[in-house]
């Protein structure tokens, strides 16, 4: 996701890249962030973090568990608003995210594609108007390097349902990990006499960093506290 998140910063006119930070035996350690990934240089080196009494930012976080835990205290410590798209977090991840909201402004989810997000919209309004004889199925397909299973996405769509579902309504969720899929997700509202069936399917990675990108706008200068993507979208 670094590739597409820079990309996304440098089509921004009145945005610039800070820092790069990557795991300490990324090959890409000390290169610049823009060069490594074939973008326009960036004028930041991979594998630091800006330095403290720069002016006041947000960090992107797109990682693997214990990645958020040392990006959010960072955030924390020098007072950056902080958003993540990491899934799976560990304990600790959440720990620090936590204590993050209480000091800056943070913003989790799932997934940062609009279109997921009128999905999860849908199957919220959807679960308050079918009745308990409606069968919730949520299929997710991904590329099979991805670790988690099933997708942070998937689990946001199914509590989308249960927040506003009798709780006597089946559910159930299916994983496909193959190829270099990017990210589809289906809902299916299914009873013995139709099917109603959403569907989203993300065609590049660069519609999460530009999510992720807009909601760093949408952020910056909030008062500190935990807020999701649906925020930014009904404010």
């Amino acid at each position: 996701m670094g590739k597409h998140v820079i990309s996304a910063v440098q089509a921004q006119p009145d945005m610039k890249l800070a820092g790069a930070v990557e795991s300490a035996d990324h090959p890409a350690i000390g290169r610049d962030a823009g060069e490594f990934h074939g973008l326009k240089p960036a004028g930041v080196l991979i594998g630091r973090y800006p330095e403290t009494g720069e002016s006041d930012g947000v960090v992107i976080d797109f990682s693997l568990p214990g990645g958020p835990e040392a990006a959010a205290s960072w955030a924390q410590t020098n007072r950056w608003n902080f958003i993540s798209g990491t899934t799976a977090l560990s304990g600790s991840d959440q720990e620090a995210i936590r204590k993050a909201a209480g000091h800056v402004a943070v913003l989790t989810s799932s997934n940062f594609s609009l279109g997921i997000q009128l999905l999860l919209m849908f199957a919220f309004q959807a679960a308050k108007i079918l009745p308990e004889e409606f069968d919730v199925t949520v299929i997710e397909s991904h590329h099979k390097a991805k670790r988690d299973r099933p997708s942070g996405t998937a689990k946001s769509i199914l509590q989308a349902v249960a927040l506003n579902s009798p709780s006597a309504r089946w559910t159930d969720v299916a994983a496909l990990r193959a190829g270099n899929i990017i990210g589809e997700h289906e809902l299916r509202l299914v009873s013995d006499y139709e099917t109603i069936s959403v569907s989203h399917h993300a065609l590049t990675r660069d519609v999460f960093a530009r999510g992720a990108v807009k909601c760093a706008r949408w952020i910056h200068g909030r008062p500190c506290g935990l807020y999701e993507m649906k925020d930014m979208i009904e404010r």
